[in-house]
């Protein structure tokens, strides 16, 4: 199973890029992420409306889970070919539309006569997507129609700019997106074999599959551009129009978001001979589904969908589905015959409170004379910044379309008269007034109040505010007086309001946020900010000394103001407790580390940190013996760098010799890191000189001195 990530690279046009000679496409290729680069270039909301259409996906397919597809409602979409030519050739004729469309049938309804050659292994898999397809017989304006337009051109070839679409760029237009599936076939350049809009991904005009006409066709009745002309074709980019991504996921052993095809490490081409496993994607024993219709294989080697590609194409039609309209369309109906005429009924006004971001209203339509045609809804008057939906546009005579004003939120207190406007061919057109009427409501609800701040000069504050209310805007202010005049802050107009590096020049300032609202305002309370001065220094006597033994330095904090602030000091981080509260700290060698202090005043207010202050010692390869002379009490300390294993506990033994040579004192111990004191009593030595010898825990001689005893 694939990881359920988005790859935004195949969520938009996706087109074949072939190499065409004498009408044979040598290989199927895609451009999609050039495509994409210009749609989301122009369209910087795509990207959005894509992720909506997935969630609304991922969604459908885990409720459908435990659903049994065979009992899937059959969804019938009808389908106009807009056929587009120059030449004689590239004007196909009806016959090889429709084996065309046939052929679509034959192959989202599993009913395909290869679909025996897929490997039993996958066969289970194999899945009749319950996807059918109509020549449309209504056009839409409920005319008589074939469902095949043939259209000259001047244009000798169109590529993936959409030309194709439009009239005025050579084409035919669109017809409306939300009743019927368009199919332009044309003479395609630039090496292309045909391209599809993904739903969500870009205008209702634009939206359908492109074919190069050579390709058109079916397995009875072939196009000319072999080995891709069995009509697999639109197979493949109507799939895209339904929302399936390529096999491979449009990345190097990507996600299709599909759960029950195999990963598969990119496009494959040809007819490859089962089991077959590329590398670098840990494929199953099976291998790579590489008949799947989603992938780059020749027509007749393309022979499946899966049950999972079969749920991910319903959710369009399910609520909430980015295709669900087309449930509603009328084109595969033929126009009804005879008179007649619809009308609208009165709509009562709808009430709702100032705020409410969405509001609904229901728009009733009658028929008389048997009157049939859909009812193509328009809406005129909407408040700037709102919108207005239909529920069902076009509307069939007799039912019901909920009418939707949305991004209302912002609107004040007043009436807000929408004028529906129905046209239906063979009737006159009919209006109908859909009153919204928006009544005053309460201020915005503070349920977060700023509250004072106490902070040292150079810290970082921010005032923090919030509400119940939706759309509110904000507006903090600031008063230099004590509370008797306030002013607005510039861009401060978010629910918290940040000030950065304070300074003592704003102490007990004064903040409050107003929010409003077009339905009222509400005013916070006022924080006060509190500005402590506060600077801690750190100064080391002596400066820049690398420590040995018998030599200290002396840390001394300094607090500015010198008010009875606390004091602690830390070592590496660690607090040193035994020195809080105490302004210096001396140091020894076997204590070098990294030092700061931090003054805390007494409120607990402000606090401070010293800039660091690092101790570090001296390599030294001779032993050191201090105090020397020392006492006839014979205390005094041995140390020496050890330099073969710094960071290990290693053992190392003190002797002492009189004169004469007769060892009086020896003891061994574990030292750890770098100099360590070693701590010698040999109480009431006589006055003279002795020898103290230091070995390692191996007995090798580190070094030796003198040590002078004194009365």
């Amino acid at each position: 199973m694939k990881k359920n990530l988005l790859l935004i690279c195949s969520v938009v046009f996706c087109l074949m890029s072939t190499t065409i000679k004498a009408q044979q496409i040598l290989k199927r290729t895609c451009g999609t992420m050039d495509h994409l680069a210009m749609q989301e270039s122009k369209d910087p909301n795509l990207a959005a409306r894509m992720q909506a259409i997935e969630t609304q996906t991922a969604q459908f397919i885990q409720n459908q889970r435990n659903a049994n597809l065979s009992s899937t409602p059959i969804i019938t979409i009808p389908v106009v070919f807009h056929v587009v030519y120059k030449t004689a050739g590239q004007n196909i004729s009806d016959a090889k539309c429709i084996a065309q469309l046939n052929q679509l049938n034959l192959d989202y309804a599993k009913l395909n006569t290869d679909t025996n050659t897929v490997p039993a292994v996958f066969r289970g898999l194999a899945a009749d997507t319950k996807i059918q397809f109509c020549l449309a017989q209504r056009d839409p304006s409920g005319n008589a129609t074939t469902g095949i337009i043939h259209k000259s051109t001047t244009v000798t070839s169109f590529g993936s700019d959409d030309k194709v679409k439009s009239s005025t760029t050579g084409g035919d237009n669109a017809w409306p997106a939300t009743s019927y599936l368009n199919l332009w076939v044309c003479n395609l350049g630039n090496n292309l074999l045909g391209y599809a809009q993904f739903p969500g991904g870009g205008a209702a005009a634009t939206d359908g599959v492109v074919l190069l006409y050579s390709s058109v066709g079916g397995m009875v009745s072939p196009g000319t551009s072999s080995p891709y002309n069995l009509g697999r074709t639109a197979t493949h980019e109507v799939g895209h129009w339904l929302n399936l991504r390529h096999i491979w996921g449009d990345a190097n052993c990507g996600n299709d978001q599909v759960a029950d095809t195999p990963p598969a490490k990119t496009s494959n081409y040809g007819c490859k001979t089962f089991p077959y496993r590329s590398t670098g994607c840990n494929t199953t024993t099976n291998g790579e589904m590489f008949m799947n219709y989603m992938d780059y294989t020749d027509d007749a080697c393309m022979q499946m969908f899966t049950a999972g590609q079969a749920t991910r194409m319903a959710a369009l039609f399910s609520a909430g589905g980015s295709r669900v309209a087309l449930l509603n369309s009328l084109g595969c109906q033929p126009p009804a015959s005879g008179g007649g005429s619809f009308s609208f009924n009165n709509v009562a006004s709808t009430n709702v409170a100032c705020g409410t971001s969405t509001a609904t209203s229901n728009l009733v339509s009658s028929a008389s004379g048997g009157f049939t045609t859909p009812i193509t809804l328009t809406a005129s008057g909407a408040p700037a910044g709102s919108n207005v939906t239909f529920s069902a546009n076009p509307l069939t005579p007799g039912n019901t379309s909920t009418v939707t004003l949305t991004n209302m939120g912002s609107l004040a207190p007043g009436t807000y008269n929408i004028t529906i406007t129905g046209t239906a061919t063979g009737s006159a057109n009919q209006t109908a007034t859909v009153s919204f009427v928006v009544n005053p409501g309460v201020s915005p609800v503070i349920t977060t109040q700023p509250s004072n701040v106490n902070v040292c000069t150079g810290s970082n504050v921010t005032f923090t505010s919030a509400t119940s209310t939706a759309n509110v805007n904000y507006q903090w202010m600031v008063s230099t007086d004590g509370g008797a005049n306030f002013t607005n802050i510039q861009n401060a107009n978010t629910p918290t309001y940040s000030i950065s590096n304070v300074a003592n020049s704003i102490n007990s300032y004064k903040y409050k946020v107003v929010m409003t609202t077009p339905c009222g305002l509400s005013t916070s309370n006022i924080a006060t900010l509190t500005v402590n001065e506060l600077e801690v220094l750190l100064t080391a006597t002596p400066e820049n000394v690398a420590l040995v033994p018998g030599r200290t330095v002396m840390l001394k904090a300094s607090v500015i103001p010198s008010a009875n602030y606390n004091l602690v000091w830390r070592k590496d981080g660690s607090v040193i407790s035994s020195n809080n509260n105490l302004d210096s700290l001396l140091v020894y060698v076997d204590q070098i580390g990294t030092y700061t202090v931090e003054a805390i005043d007494p409120n607990g207010f402000c606090s401070r940190v010293s800039d660091p202050i690092t101790l570090t010692d001296s390599v030294s390869g001779r032993i050191f013996i201090f105090p020397n002379p020392t006492s006839k009490n014979g205390n005094f300390t041995v140390s020496y760098y050890n330099k073969l294993a710094p960071n290990k506990i290693n053992k190392q033994t003190v002797s002492i010799f009189e004169s004469h040579g007769a060892r009086v004192f020896e003891k061994t111990f574990d030292v750890n890191g770098g100099y360590s004191r070693l701590n010698i009593s040999v109480p009431n030595l006589s006055t003279g000189a002795y020898i103290v010898v230091l070995r390692d825990g191996y007995g090798n001689k580190l070094g030796a001195g003198t040590l002078f005893v004194t009365h």
